[in-house]
C-alpha cells in the first residue's frame, strides 16, 4: 500500500517511521558481501580476503587499475579505523537495542532492580512480587551486553534451581530472539551465540559449596536466602572472591526470616557494616497482576489466613515477621544462671550427689557439637547446668578430640566443682574392651551419635575418652521432655551467647500450606546441633528421674 502525505508513520525525509536510511542499508549489504564465504578448491575465505589478496597480488605485479585502486583508496589515511568504528558503533546499537528489549519486559522494581549500579543487592520480597523474572532479566541485561559474561544462580539444590528458572530463561531468550547455542540440563547451564553463560547451582551440602570455587562471573544471585546453608560461608568465602576479576554483581534474595538470629536478618538490618541497595516489595508493586488487593484476598482464603498470620505477612508481604508460635524452645531469664548461683548450687547438697553427663553430636554436612551438663542424681533436685558446649565444622578427629579434653579439663576446675574426685582420662580405657562394652561408674559418659561408629572408636581407643552410643529412638519425646525443662526454667546456660541459648531462637515447627504448625522440626529453615548433644546427654537422666 502507497503512503500518502501526512501519514503519521512517515517520518519528513519520506521513510517510513524507524527504517534507516538508504545509504545505510546499502553499506550493511556490502558489509555483509565482504563476509560471504568464497570457496576455492578445499579452501575457504571471506570475500574481503579473497578480493584483498588478488588485488595485492595484481598490484604487485604491476597491473595498472591495481596500483591504482591501493594506491587511492586503502591507503587514504584512517580508512581502516573508520571502517572499524563503523562496524563498532553497528554492534554498540544491537546491543543496546537487545538490552532496551530486555528493560521493556520488567515492571518498574525490576527496573530500578537493572539499572542500579550497586554492586551489591539484598531483596526481600514477597511471592509472586517477580522477583524470578527479575533475576532472569538481570541476567539477560548483563549477558547480551558483554560477549562471555557468566552469571550464577544459587538455590537450595540444584533441583529447586531447575524447576524454577531453567525453562523460564529459555522462554525469556524466545521473547527477546536471542539465540541459544547450548542447554545442558543435566549441568544446569544455558549458553548464547556471543559465549555468555547462565548457571544454576545448588547449596544442599559443604561439598555443593566447594565445588563451585574457582570460577569467575559477572553476577551471582543467591536466592531463597532465609532457607539457605551456611549463608555467610556461601557468601564471603565462596562467591565474594569469584566476583573480585570481573568487578561483578552480588544479589541476595528471599522473604523474610522465619527466625531470630539469622545471618540473612542481620546483613538486612545492618545497614552501617553491609553496604547494599535493599529492595523491598510484593505483588501489589507488580503491574502484571490485575488486581493485587483481590489476590492476597483470595491467598488467604485459599490458605486459611489472615491478615496477621506471620506466614502471610512474611511470604506475601515480603515483611521479616517472626515466626515466634512456631519455635519450639522458649529461652528466658530464668534459664540463664551466673557462676555464683552454681556454686550455691553445688554447695547445697552432698557432693557425692552431683553428677555430669556429656553429648556429643557429629556433623556430616553441618557442625560438631559436644556438651557437658552438670546435674543431681537426687531426683528432687531438678536443675541441669549446661557448664562447656563446642560446635564446629570438625576438620579432624584429633581437633575435636582436642576440644573434648578441653572441655572436661575446664569443667573439672569450675567453682566448686574442684573439690569432685575425678578419675584420670586415660584409667577410663580397659584393655581388651570395646568402647561398646565398657561401662564406667564414675563421674560421667559422653553419649554419642550412632552414625559415626568408626569415629566412636576412634575416640574411645586412640584418645581414651569415655564414649558410649547414645539413645536415639523416639526423638519426638525426647524433645518433649527437654521443652519441659526449658519452659520450667530446669535447663540453665551460662549467658544469652550460649550456642544452646541461640539455637533456640532458630529452630523452629515445619508449618504446613494452611499454616498450621507441624510438630517436626523444620531443618530446611535451621538444623539445631547442640540440641540434638544436649539430648543424647540428659536421656539417662530424664530416664533416672
Amino acid at each position: 500500500m502507497p503512503f500518502k502525505p501526512g501519514d503519521p508513520n512517515i517520518n519528513r525525509s519520506g521513510r517510513p517511521v524507524g527504517s534507516t536510511s538508504m545509504k545505510h542499508k546499502i553499506e550493511e549489504s556490502f558489509l555483509q558481501l565482504l563476509s560471504t564465504p568464497v570457496k576455492k578448491g578445499s579452501s575457504s575465505k571471506t570475500f574481503h580476503e579473497a578480493f584483498l589478496e588478488k588485488l595485492m597480488k595484481d598490484a604487485l605485479a604491476g597491473e595498472k587499475y591495481a596500483s591504482s585502486f591501493v594506491a587511492e583508496r586503502l591507503l587514504v589515511p584512517d580508512v581502516l579505523k573508520e571502517m572499524d568504528q563503523y562496524i563498532n558503533s553497528g554492534m554498540q546499537r544491537d546491543v543496546d537495542f537487545q538490552r532496551y528489549r530486555v528493560h521493556l519486559l520488567a515492571h518498574d522494581i525490576q527496573q530500578q532492580y537493572l539499572d542500579t549500579k550497586e554492586r551489591t543487592i539484598y531483596q526481600m520480597a514477597g511471592r509472586r512480587a517477580g522477583k524470578t523474572e527479575g533475576h532472569i532479566l538481570k541476567a539477560l541485561h548483563i549477558m547480551v551486553a558483554k560477549p562471555e559474561a557468566k552469571a550464577l544462580y544459587i538455590a537450595r539444590t540444584i533441583g529447586v534451581g531447575m524447576d524454577q528458572l531453567f525453562n523460564e530463561f529459555i522462554k525469556f531468550c524466545d521473547k527477546l530472539g536471542l539465540t541459544v547455542v547450548k542447554e545442558d540440563r543435566s549441568e544446569g547451564k544455558i549458553r548464547l551465540d556471543n559465549g555468555s553463560e547462565f548457571h544454576i547451582n545448588g547449596n544442599n551440602s559443604k561439598a555443593a559449596r566447594e565445588n563451585m570455587r574457582g570460577g569467575h562471573y559477572d553476577l551471582i544471585i543467591i536466592d531463597e536466602a532465609q532457607s539457605q546453608d551456611a549463608l555467610s560461608y556461601l557468601i564471603n568465602d565462596i562467591c565474594t572472591p569469584m566476583l573480585i576479576d570481573t568487578k561483578g554483581t552480588l544479589v541476595v534474595s528471599g522473604t523474610g526470616p522465619r527466625a531470630a538470629g539469622s545471618y540473612w536478618e542481620e546483613i538486612w538490618t545492618n545497614r552501617d557494616q553491609y553496604r547494599a541497595l535493599r529492595m523491598n516489595w510484593n505483588l501489589l508493586d507488580n503491574p502484571f497482576i490485575d488486581d493485587g488487593q483481590a489476590e492476597l484476598e483470595r491467598i488467604r482464603q485459599a490458605k486459611g489466613l489472615t491478615e496477621t498470620s506471620p506466614l502471610y505477612q512474611r511470604e506475601y508481604l515480603g515483611l521479616p515477621v517472626y515466626d515466634e508460635d512456631a519455635m519450639v524452645f522458649r529461652m528466658g531469664d530464668n534459664n540463664i544462671y551466673s557462676l555464683d548461683q552454681f556454686n550455691s548450687w553445688v554447695n547445697s547438697q552432698p557432693i557425692d550427689d552431683i553428677r555430669l553427663t556429656a553429648g556429643l553430636d557429629y556433623g556430616y554436612s553441618d557442625c560438631d557439637a559436644f556438651t557437658i551438663i552438670a546435674y543431681s542424681k537426687n531426683k528432687e533436685v531438678k536443675e541441669k547446668f549446661i557448664l562447656f558446649e563446642y560446635k564446629k565444622n570438625r576438620t579432624g578427629i584429633t581437633e575435636l578430640a582436642g576440644a573434648i579434653k578441653d572441655g572436661i579439663e575446664l569443667v573439672k576446675m569450675l567453682g566448686a566443682l574442684g573439690r569432685v574426685d575425678y578419675m584420670p582420662l586415660e584409667d577410663y580405657s580397659q584393655p581388651g574392651q570395646s568402647f561398646q562394652e565398657q561401662r564406667i561408674n564414675k563421674k560421667f559418659y559422653i553419649y554419642c551419635d550412632t552414625n559415626e561408629q568408626k569415629i566412636s572408636q576412634e575416640l574411645f581407643s586412640q584418645f581414651k575418652l569415655p564414649v558410649t552410643n547414645a539413645y536415639k529412638y523416639d526423638k519426638s519425646l525426647a524433645i518433649e521432655m527437654l521443652q519441659e525443662d526449658v519452659r520450667c526454667g530446669h535447663l540453665k546456660v551460662p549467658s544469652k551467647d550460649s550456642p544452646f541459648y541461640q539455637e533456640s531462637l532458630k529452630t523452629l515447627w515445619k508449618r504446613n500450606d494452611k499454616d498450621e504448625i507441624v510438630r517436626e522440626i523444620d531443618d530446611d529453615n535451621y538444623h539445631p546441633d547442640v540440641m540434638d548433644s544436649v539430648i543424647y546427654a540428659l536421656r539417662s537422666v530424664w530416664k533416672m528421674a
